[in-house]
């Protein structure tokens, strides 16, 4: 597959439905292929993206239906930048650290609270801003090096 990497700027618009979040992983993952990730990173950047609307639905809209997040996902020459932008309530332990754990010892594993975790294993920056009642998720990824791209 030829990649044409060149600046882009997409809109999404979704709604505060959980059931509707997979719509979301599918746009990143079309989006992102164009932009010259192989199928690894496609998997992690979408479940990345799922996790941290699911987070958005779950904890600032405290999980109920009726309002709007709205993601941008801009590509530069350098990388892909996503900007998750909602109203609801702000994000109270902003820290994204990766979780240790050994994944073959499944009693070990959290039955809960990894999607920040996961965002911060995926992702080569985040950031978050407050201001006005507006939350903003900044979350950056490189791209694949041009070496890697297939004639």
């Amino acid at each position: 597959m030829k990649v044409i990497q060149r600046p882009g700027r997409i809109l999404l618009t979704l709604g505060t439905r959980l059931e509707d979040v997979f719509l979301l992983g599918w746009a990143v993952r079309g989006v992102c292929e164009g932009a010259g990730f192989r199928d690894d990173d496609l998997r992690s950047l979408e479940l990345a993206l799922v996790e941290a609307v699911t987070n958005v639905i779950r904890h600032a809209f405290r999980g109920e239906e009726g309002y709007a997040v709205t993601i941008e996902i801009v590509i530069s020459p350098e990388s892909v930048v996503f900007r998750i932008v909602d109203r609801g309530a702000a994000m109270a332990d902003r820290a994204f650290v990766r979780c240790d754990f050994d994944p073959a010892d499944v009693a070990s594993l959290p039955e809960g609270g990894m999607g920040k975790s996961i965002i911060a294993a995926v992702m080569d920056d985040i950031a978050y801003e407050c201001e006005g009642g507006t939350n903003t998720l900044i979350l950056t990824k490189k791209l694949p090096s041009r070496a890697e791209e297939t004639p």
